[in-house]
């Protein structure tokens, strides 16, 4: 991660292919992405990005930008699977639902 002005810069790289339907292509190589996220947005997901056992999820408009290779996106709304686990579990409970095991 790199921080200029009011944007933080993550690249990822996707290596992993999901299954895909019968009848599209496999990439052939990995896709790498920079994932440009607005400096307010990153301060909320920064230290729990820093967590390995953690996903960061990203919403946002994919383009190119001959700045990167690969794919840019630029984050329109950014969090982990733990701060949506605890924001779905606190959603819950203001609405007088039981619990999740495992929230």
């Amino acid at each position: 991660m790199v921080e200029r002005g009011d944007v933080a810069i993550v690249t990822l790289r996707s290596e992993k292919v999901p299954s895909l339907p019968k009848g599209l292509p496999t990439p052939a190589q990995p896709t790498d992405y920079a994932v440009l996220i607005a400096r307010k947005q990153w301060q909320k997901v920064a230290q729990a990005s820093a967590n390995p056992a953690d996903l960061l999820i990203v919403e946002g408009f994919p383009t190119l930008d001959p700045r990167f290779s690969g794919i840019t996106v630029l984050a329109t709304n950014t969090t982990t699977a733990a701060c949506s686990r605890l924001s779905a579990s606190a959603s819950r409970r203001r609405r007088g639902e039981r619990p999740r095991r495992g929230t």
